[in-house]
């Protein structure tokens, strides 16, 4: 192999990656992940296989759908999040934390680390029975597949009304959560693929021996911007555009510069 794209759990496990990559002489990247550890960061930037990454702002994005919530009158709310110590969990939880000091809103229930779809529809039930007054159930994040979909589901079975659920990375069948009226609010990159395709030009270009240049020498970051959706007709676009085969990223002239 001649290049690596790794997107890491956490930060603890990059040292590795450094050393065995630089043993192999095989050049890596890392794809939707920042480093957040700095000690770590700076040994990863000294290595000359090591190309760069391109990841998302996750405390801004915790922090958007806080404001998001805050604005709309939420106060008390119940989280689906990671085990801490995950490096985008904790991040978008920091975020999540600034707004909820920002509009007085109080976190009641927490759901961590959590399996299969069962264990997602037990902790809402659980924070429906626990939260006479809970105002939103928020999808932080989770390895569990369909989570947004199972939590809009169960606040549906339980008969709530005024219960919203809102989620960080855009839904399968997102138009159609939308049009329960349950899911208020989504937001995520434009694209899963999008860090990947960036990550891989650098890749491409590293192992050719054309690096791209960057802030590093040879090495370069990039965020992308989140994309907000918040109405059936901004979810209907995205849909579209996101099952559309033909859909490309850049046009050839973009490429080429």
């Amino acid at each position: 192999v001649d290049a690596l794209m790794i997107c890491p759990p956490s930060d603890s496990v990059l040292p590795t990656v450094c050393s065995l990559c630089e043993e192999a002489e095989v050049y890596w990247c890392i794809t939707l992940r920042s480093i957040n550890d700095e000690e770590i960061k700076a040994m990863c930037e000294a290595s000359p296989y090591y190309v760069g990454n391109c990841y998302e702002d996750e405390v801004n994005t915790g922090y958007l759908v806080g404001k998001y919530l805050g604005e709309s009158g939420a106060k008390k709310i119940a989280i689906i999040t990671t085990t801490k110590g995950d490096t985008t969990g904790d991040a978008r939880e920091a975020g999540l934390a600034k707004a909820c000091e920002e509009f007085d809103m109080e976190i009641v229930g927490e759901a961590r680390a959590l399996a299969q779809a069962s264990d997602v529809t037990n902790a809402v039930e659980s924070f429906l029975s626990a939260n006479a007054d809970l105002d939103a159930v928020f999808c932080v994040g989770t390895t569990v597949t369909g989570v947004q979909e199972i939590s809009v589901k169960a606040v549906q079975d339980s008969g709530r009304e005024g219960v919203q659920v809102v989620c960080i990375d855009h839904p399968e069948g997102i138009t159609s959560l939308f049009e329960t009226g349950i899911l208020t609010y989504s937001v995520g990159t434009p694209s899963f693929a999008l860090d990947m395709y960036v990550c891989a030009v650098k890749l491409v270009n590293a192992a050719q021996g054309t690096p791209i240049s960057g802030s590093i020498e040879g090495k370069s970051t990039n965020s992308v911007d989140m994309a907000e959706i918040r109405t059936v007709e901004e979810a209907k676009a995205y849909e579209e555009a996101g099952t559309n085969p033909e859909y490309v990223f850049f046009e050839e002239e973009v490429l080429q510069q």
